[in-house]
């Protein structure tokens, strides 16, 4: 690709090419679609990552529906503390 450097200005940044995706507290807002979302959950107990989930939120129920984990076939609760949308997949 051969840029003229007066051109170079016109260019695309990176974030308009590929959008950031950050972590949103529930404390801040909730989504308003019922698209997947990756999931995250921060133990307040000891300040560490607990763990991952990928889920929607449903407004109607104010709850968020995820894949449950088990572990001795009991499921797994999960106490979401931020969300944010998934990526555009590379295809």
């Amino acid at each position: 690709m051969n840029i003229k450097p007066d051109e170079v200005w016109n260019l695309p940044s990176i974030s308009n090419i590929s959008p950031r995706y950050e972590w949103i507290s529930v404390e801040e807002g909730l989504p308003e679609d019922t698209e997947n979302k990756l999931l995250l959950n921060i133990n307040s107990e000891w300040g560490g990552l607990d763990m991952y989930n990928l889920g929607w939120w449903e407004a109607t129920s104010s709850m968020w529906i995820h894949m449950s984990f088990k572990k001795d076939n009991q499921s797994i609760y999960m106490k979401v503390t931020h969300w944010m949308p998934l990526p555009v997949p590379p295809i």
